[in-house]
């Protein structure tokens, strides 16, 4: 699955909980990148396995790639956002 079928699959996302539905069953998550890049949980942002970030604009109702992550997910390691 693309980048960019991601998320159109998470933009076209209409149920209850996106986490439970389609993120945690669905993606390929890098579990202790997504917790470095998001410590407080706001569950606004992911790591996928590759490395994509993925974040939730709450401006525009949309989620979008957002860049590399570039640590190693074991120490304070840098994420390119754009």
């Amino acid at each position: 699955m693309t980048t960019a079928s991601i998320v159109a699959q998470l933009n076209d996302y209409t149920g209850e909980n996106i986490w439970q539905d389609v993120i945690l069953p669905g993606l390929d998550l890098n579990e202790a990148a997504t917790n470095e890049i998001d410590p407080c949980t706001s569950s606004d942002r992911f790591v996928l396995a590759d490395g994509t970030i993925i974040c939730w604009d709450p401006q525009t109702g949309q989620w979008y790639n957002a860049g590399e992550y570039e640590g190693d997910a074991t120490d304070d390691a840098a994420t390119t956002w754009f």
